[in-house]
């Protein structure tokens, strides 16, 4: 019943560009107004060169975007914590997509990486990504997606599919789903209808 809003917290240069990139793939087409960019400042920082850097990181954000024609709410926000930052956001503005960058130095079991998304799965009911780019989104041929065993019981489970198809719709890459038998069964006639 909520527009689709996806929420994009950023805090490194080298992987905001490809994350935003990655966004403006999952949106449906309909939606040119529903993209935010946030970044985290610790409310007892009163760093100004800390704010400039993240208003610097904003734009870049913003400048991605909109050389795809889409606009970018920019978000400085100032909290305890990121986890506390990112879902009070998700809270306020009523997000519908989460999309969390890893860079690409960081390997995803790292502690720091893990305590984050775990404080975000916990306290936040929104479809949630994690993203690690190993090249640019637009060279990739085909997506693998492994669905695990009863994924079609989930609640969230038609709300990450229409994602996955967004990616190959908008990509023109190809789609090979691994999975269960009755699982696939099932995305198979999601499809058809």
């Amino acid at each position: 019943e909520n527009e689709e809003k996806i929420l994009i917290p950023v805090n490194n240069a080298d992987t905001a560009a490809e994350v935003i990139n990655l966004s403006i793939t999952l949106k449906s087409k309909r939606n040119k107004n529903g993209l935010y960019v946030l970044n985290v400042l610790d409310d007892d920082n009163s760093d100004g060169a800390a704010e400039k850097k993240a208003k610097k990181l904003l734009d870049q954000a913003s400048v991605a975007a909109a050389a795809t024609d889409n606009y970018l709410h920019e978000l400085l926000r100032y909290d305890l914590n990121i986890v506390n930052g990112i879902v009070n956001v998700v809270k306020e503005h009523k997000i519908t997509d989460l999309i969390l960058s890893v860079p690409a130095k960081k390997d995803l079991l790292d502690p720091q990486l893990g305590s984050l998304a775990e404080g975000i799965l916990s306290r936040c009911n929104t479809n949630t990504l994690i993203y690690k780019s190993a090249q640019p989104l637009a060279t990739v041929k085909r997506h693998l997606v492994v669905v695990p065993d009863r994924a079609e019981r989930e609640i969230g489970f038609a709300f990450w599919l229409v994602k996955v198809w967004n990616i190959a719709r908008n990509t023109g890459g190809k789609l090979v789903f691994y999975g269960s038998n009755q699982t696939l069964a099932y995305i198979r006639a999601v499809q058809k209808k």
